[in-house]
């Protein structure tokens, strides 16, 4: 739980930072070209979050973290709805993509992914069919649900092999302590012997 809680503090900071970032270059690009816009919502929460969890990060600890990660998603998914007529449902899935991703790994517990989850998949089904000009294929429950299947499948399979590393590092660590107290012991046995 540490170990992905650390993950979690080391992510929050390349999502501020990038964030930010996004945010100074939509400022200026909207000074200077009146087509840009220079508000996003999805943008702004994100460089909130970011700084909120960058300046206080003992706020991510293994007894909130899975409250964190559905609050953040839910505020996520929320400020994407509230932007709905111009935000694409391809540019949310493609941008948000590794972002969810990595940080459904690192959740503690896999029902709080599969909520997530489950609402993020329905508010692509219902941006896919309120965006779809012709009813198209691409933007059909039929063609998201086994792409969001796929990445439900890849995030269990990921979450299993970092279980894996961790219980590897720990036993690592633990045979390490064990062979400095048999070489000690040896060590002592030999000099004795000599």
């Amino acid at each position: 739980d540490e170990i992905r809680c650390v993950w979690t503090r080391r992510i929050w900071r390349v999502v501020f930072v990038l964030s930010m970032y996004r945010l100074t270059l939509r400022q200026v690009s909207s000074r200077y070209n009146a087509d840009v816009e220079s508000y996003d919502l999805s943008n702004f929460l994100a460089a909130t979050l970011g700084l909120l969890w960058f300046s206080v990060p003992g706020l991510i600890n293994p007894r909130s973290q899975d409250v964190l990660y559905v609050a953040t998603m839910l505020s996520a998914d929320a400020a994407f709805l509230l932007q709905l007529p111009e935000v694409d449902v391809r540019t949310v899935i493609s941008h948000t993509f590794a972002a969810r991703f990595v940080y459904a790994v690192l959740a503690k517990r896999i029902g709080c992914v599969v909520f997530c989850f489950l609402v993020h998949l329905l508010q692509a089904i219902q941006m896919g069919i309120s965006q779809a000009d012709p009813p198209g294929v691409a933007y059909s429950p039929g063609a998201l649900i086994p792409m969001f299947l796929l990445m439900f499948v890849g995030i269990v399979a990921v979450r299993g092999l970092v279980r894996e590393n961790v219980i590897l590092k720990m036993d690592l660590q633990k045979r390490v302590v064990e062979l400095g107290a048999v070489s000690s012991l040896l060590t002592a046995c030999y000099d004795a012997v000599i």
